[in-house]
Order: C-alpha cells, then sequence, then structure tokens
C-alpha cells in the first residue's frame, strides 16, 4: 500500500466506518481519509471511493485533476498510522526492553547452588547406602571393596544381611524425589503468604541441613529421614518460577526466563557429580562429600540475603515489593499491551472485499467463543514422559550398583563420567535436537529417540567392557534421552494454544516426575532378584528390572508414540497431501479447458 502523506487540517467528513477528515483524493478517485475511531492518539487511513463521502453540507469531496469514476465494487483499505512513534511497537529496540535479570540474577544463582547440593550426593549416595545398617551395632563393608574380594567371600557390598542392599538405595532416591514432590507445593505456596526471598534463604539452609544429616547418618532409617527432608527443602525452583511471573510483565518473555530456572537444575546436575567425586577423592571420605553442600550453601545464603529483591506483589517479610520489580514488569506490560492493541486495530478494520462492509469476529461481536482446551495429543506426551522416564530411571538410579558388580568402580569414576555426558547432553539440548527436528521432524525424532533409549536400558548391562560400555551408553541410553523431553514438549506447542502452554509443559513434566520416583520403588528390589541374575567379575546382580524397562515399559512407550502422536501426525500430512493434489489436478484440468476453448 502505498504511504499517503497526512496533512494538519482537511474537510470533516462521514464514511461508512465513522467521522474523519479528508485529506486529499488520488487521480484515481479513491479519497483518503483520516478516521477518529482510535484511542491513544493511534491514526487511521481510510482509501475509499469518493463518492461513498458524505460532507456536512452533502457536497461532493474535493477532487483531484483527473479524478476517475469509483465503482461500488472497490475495496475498502484501511491503514493503522500511529501519531506518536514512542507508541509504534515496531520502533522497539532491545535498548527499551525491560530487564528481568537484573532481578532474577541472584535467584537464578541461588537455585543452581541448591541443586548443585543434589548433583554433589549422584555418585556418592548409592555407595553411602550400603555401608549403612538399619541397626548401629551391625558392621557393613566399605564400598566398592578394595582390594578386590575373592569370588567365594561372603563379606560382600550389597550382600551383607541388615546392610545397605539395591532396595535401600532405590527407596533413597525415591525418598528424595517424594520429598520433592512435597516441597515444592509447600515451598511454592508459603512464598505467596511470606515472600519470595525469606522461602528462598529458608530452602537452602534447609537443604545444606539435609545434606549435613546424611553426612552424620550412621543407620539406614536415618539417611531415608535425612532424604526425605532434603527433597522437601529443595523447593527454591518454584518460588524462583513464581519470581518470574512476578517481574516478567510480557508473557512472550517468560518462557526464556523459565528456560534459564531449568538450566540452573541441568547445570547443578552436571557440576555436581564432578565436585562430588573431586571431594570424594581429596579427602577419601563420603560423609565429606556430604558435607560440601553446606560450605556451597553459605555462599548462596549470603547472595540470598544481600542481592535477592523481594517481588511478591505486596511484599514479605523483608518488606515491601521492590520497586525496580514494579518498573521492570510495568515496562513489559505495556509493551505487550502496545503489541495487542496493534494487533486488535490491526483485526478491527478487516473488511469484506465483495461489499466493503467490516467483518467482525465472534469476540468484537461479544459472542461467547467456547474455552480452549488441551488436545488429545497432549495427554499423549504426558504418557510417554512417564514410561520414558521410567525407562531413564531403571538406569539412573541402579548404575552405580551395576559398575560396581561389572567394573569395580566407586564414586570417583562414576562422577566423571556423570560430568562428561552432561555436557554432550548439552549439546544434543542446544543444537542436536533443534538439527533432528528441522531435518527430519518432531515424529521421526521422538521414534527414533524411544527406540534409542530403549536399546540402550535393555542391553547396557550385559557389557563388561568399559569402552564398550561407555560408548554403548552415550549413544543409546545418554543421545536417546536428550531428545526425549524437548521433542515432547515441541510436539506439544505445535498443537496447544498459546494460553495453554504453560499448562501443558506443567502437565508432561509433572507426568516426568511420576515415572522418576515409582521406578526405584521397583528397580531395587528386582535388581538383587534371582530371575536372569548373572555373575560378573566383581559380583552378581539381576538384569530382570533393564529387559523390564526397555523392552517392556519400552513396547508400551512406542504403542502410546504411534498411537496417539505418529500415525494422526501422519494422517492430517497425508489427507493435506490430497488435498493438494486434487487442487492441482483442478487448476491443471481448468487450464486445459481453457486452451482447447
Amino acid at each position: 500500500m502505498s504511504t499517503v502523506e497526512m496533512t494538519t487540517e482537511g474537510t470533516p467528513c462521514t464514511t461508512i466506518m465513522g467521522d474523519g477528515v479528508h485529506l486529499t483524493t488520488r487521480e484515481d478517485g479513491i479519497a483518503v481519509v483520516r478516521l477518529n475511531l482510535l484511542a491513544n492518539n493511534s491514526k487511521a487511513t481510510l482509501y475509499t471511493p469518493s463518492s461513498k463521502l458524505v460532507f456536512g453540507s452533502g457536497s461532493t469531496p474535493p477532487s483531484s485533476n483527473q479524478a476517475a469514476p469509483a465503482t461500488s465494487e472497490q475495496s475498502i483499505i484501511v491503514a493503522t498510522t500511529v501519531s506518536n512513534p514512542n507508541d509504534d511497537p515496531s520502533s522497539d529496540n532491545d535498548d527499551d526492553k525491560p530487564n528481568p535479570f537484573l532481578i532474577l540474577w541472584p535467584a537464578y544463582l541461588c537455585c543452581f547452588i541448591d541443586f548443585l547440593g543434589a548433583g554433589i550426593a549422584i555418585p556418592i549416595l548409592p555407595y553411602f547406602a550400603l555401608e549403612l545398617a538399619w541397626d548401629s551395632n551391625t558392621t557393613c563393608p566399605t564400598c566398592p571393596q578394595v582390594p578386590v574380594p575373592a569370588a567365594n567371600a561372603t563379606f560382600l557390598c550389597g550382600e551383607v544381611v541388615g546392610c545397605g542392599t539395591s532396595i535401600e538405595v532405590g527407596l533413597s532416591i525415591s525418598f528424595f524425589a517424594f520429598g520433592q514432590v512435597i516441597g515444592n507445593l509447600i515451598m511454592s505456596r508459603l512464598s505467596d503468604k511470606l515472600g519470595r526471598k525469606i522461602i528462598i534463604m529458608i530452602s537452602i539452609v534447609a537443604s545444606a541441613g539435609g545434606y549435613v544429616w546424611c553426612g552424620l547418618a550412621q543407620t539406614l532409617t536415618s539417611l531415608l529421614l535425612a532424604r526425605a527432608c532434603s527433597g522437601i527443602a529443595g523447593g527454591t525452583l518454584p518460588v524462583v518460577q513464581a519470581m518470574v511471573l512476578d517481574v516478567v510483565g510480557d508473557p512472550r518473555e517468560r518462557p526464556k526466563f523459565f528456560g534459564l530456572a531449568s538450566a540452573c537444575l541441568g547445570l547443578g546436575f552436571m557440576v555436581g557429580p564432578a565436585l562430588g567425586a573431586g571431594v570424594n577423592a581429596a579427602f577419601g571420605s563420603k560423609r565429606a562429600a556430604f558435607f560440601s553442600p553446606a560450605v556451597v550453601a553459605s555462599l548462596g545464603l549470603i547472595v540470598a540475603f544481600l542481592k535477592i529483591k523481594e517481588t511478591k506483589p505486596g511484599g514479605g517479610v523483608f518488606g515491601q515489593r521492590d520497586v525496580l520489580a514494579d518498573e521492570i514488569f510495568d515496562q513489559g506490560k505495556a509493551m505487550f499491551g502496545k503489541e495487542m492493541e496493534r494487533v486488535a486495530r490491526a483485526r478491527s478494520v478487516s473488511v469484506d472485499s465483495s461489499s466493503g462492509v467490516p467483518t467482525l469476529d465472534a469476540k468484537q461481536l461479544d459472542v461467547a467463543a467456547p474455552p480452549p482446551t488441551l488436545p488429545t495429543i497432549v495427554f499423549y506426551c504426558a504418557a510417554a514422559a512417564t514410561s520414558g522416564a521410567f525407562i531413564f530411571t531403571c538406569m539412573t538410579s541402579m548404575t552405580a550398583l551395576v559398575w560396581l558388580n561389572l567394573f569395580n568402580f566407586g564414586p570417583t569414576e562414576l562422577g566423571i563420567f556423570l560430568t562428561a555426558i552432561g555436557f554432550i547432553s548439552i549439546f544434543m539440548n542446544v543444537a542436536g535436537v533443534k538439527f533432528m527436528i528441522r531435518k527430519y521432524g518432531s515424529s521421526t525424532t521422538i521414534l527414533l529417540a524411544a527406540v534409542l533409549l530403549d536399546i540402550g536400558i535393555a542391553g547396557f548391562t550385559f557389557i563388561d567392557i568399559f569402552w564398550l560400555h561407555a560408548l554403548y551408553f552415550i549413544i543409546f541410553i545418554n543421545v536417546g534421552w536428550s531428545l526425549t523431553l524437548p521433542t515432547l514438549l515441541d510436539i506439544a506447542g505445535e498443537n496447544v494454544p498459546p494460553e495453554l502452554r504453560g499448562k501443558a509443559t506443567g502437565m508432561i513434566a509433572g507426568s516426568m516426575s511420576l515415572g522418576f520416583a515409582t521406578c526405584p520403588l521397583i528397580s531395587g528390589a528386582l535388581f538383587q532378584s534371582d530371575v536372569l541374575s548373572i555373575q560378573h567379575e566383581f559380583g552378581k546382580f539381576s538384569h530382570l528390572m533393564f529387559l523390564i524397562g526397555g523392552l517392556g515399559v519400552g513396547c508400551f512407550q512406542l504403542f502410546i508414540l504411534l498411537k496417539g502422536i505418529v500415525l494422526p501426525k501422519m494422517a492430517i500430512a497425508n489427507a493435506k497431501l490430497e488435498k493438494d493434489k486434487k487442487r492441482a489436478a483442478a487448476k491443471a484440468k481448468a487450464k486445459a479447458s481453457k486452451l482447447s476453448a
């Protein structure tokens, strides 16, 4: 559309879209009118046949030298303009945008420190649980055992009556996971009453206390209670997510800041195992590794006290809501409001090209539209997330014991390995997932991820050559799992209304947590089952759980993916292809008829 320079003077007139000021008439007989129908000093330019204008005296509008007659069939076109450049959304630049990170970075740091403590425990906890007994008077072996015991030895890790076994290892993981579910609910609700800052500080202190308790535990009962306490106390993530909602006024920017909060979790679980393994190697004590989160937490507590600003509307224990938080939120909200107003203006002036009458949608006519609902595919994604997390946790809950029996490896070796594959996971999440989805599509990617993970879990326990075991682990388990969650979220995001995206991602994440929490309750008991129990160089264990996870639950997951995601998407794609073919055939037939005529 050509741009028409507006003048400050003109003749008042009336159009079918309301009153305005006539500016000029083009050579083709189209009159240009500035309408008086928008707020905030915004203007709208109307292009309409000059014969449709009505002036106060009923006269015709001023015309150009060679005005062409306009027909009633000509369309009305409206172009929205803005009188103040500051009101134009297109004039926004990065320097003008509010920066919520100024408020949120201390909270992100505290969230990372909280999950760093959980990461430190990953390579230490399974071996430590085997060294404890239910009764403090019972003596248990140190794990891993050095020198390696003889094949006919009876005092073996995980096999001494009254001492920790794979069952207790699984319980220690489940207690923490279920504690987190409870803690997330408690901490988030308390933050709504007492404020964000105080709850983050309480969470850091209580979480550190839980790990100190783990280090001091003399019995398995004490350890399990300490793990539950650590899980309940580790509730910084939902509080930080609440701070994102408090500070980020533009809903379009919130996913980015939610992603940063989740990245703190991933980074903590990547750096933590290396730190835990390093402390264990340096001090030769698993208890020292549990004490190290308390040292790190002291730094987090100082940062929280000095740097975190209260963001809860209405304030909290540490005072009123910070002024900067209000300013940043209001700026973001204003920017979003301008964009929505621009979209609303663009929609409000759509017209029927045949009649020139503006067309209105259901919202403009105040007709109640049905509320949006989650599509069925989201529930299939959630079910696939639960089964995928269950399969993956078959490995995470028992991998320390698998390594103990296959290679006699301890916390140091496990921590180094977990940190190394953490870097690979980050690469896959940053570049690999995007490449796979772009090149092969989300349906193919999620199927590939499921097949890789299923094969990996079913087979990795049978490989007792370490370099081959590590390579197999990376290719099948690490790559398969790295592709799973981002692809499921991408599939759900394609089909969910924007206002329900948070609900959909929350459902998928919650379903995944269910798989994480339930699997260790089963895997620990089946690990020491006599069914499919095989003697390896440093011990024996049952492979039953890994086959159930990889083949049994894996086949169920593939069924879910095919029935609820892949096949429906293929049907939609095929229907579109058939429609395009029919359209192309119709065009070709019409062209042939025209040529023959």
